[in-house]
């Protein structure tokens, strides 16, 4: 999703588009992204204390495929408590 995003910028770039403008529409989605992430996580698996390594693993596995970045899922991971990134 990351690669996707900084093709984009560069194309929105290429066509004239303000950096700062195209930086600040980034960042908002990153965190509506972060956002979103942190809700499917609430709703799946709610307060659920997660630490075979395996488990992890699949939820990781699901959550690349849904397009969300590593960064993402290891600040989600913290958040729940799941130290076992």
């Amino acid at each position: 999703a990351l690669t996707e995003i900084k093709t984009n910028n560069d194309e929105l770039i290429k066509k004239g588009v303000d950096k700062g403008i195209i930086d600040a529409v980034s960042v908002e989605f990153e965190e509506d992204s972060y956002n979103s992430l942190v809700s499917f996580m609430k709703a799946h698996y709610g307060d659920e204390k997660i630490s075979d390594r395996k488990t992890l693993d699949k939820i990781k596995a699901q959550l690349l495929r849904r397009g969300y970045s590593y960064g993402e899922i290891r600040r989600c991971f913290d958040e729940f408590d799941w130290s076992d990134f």
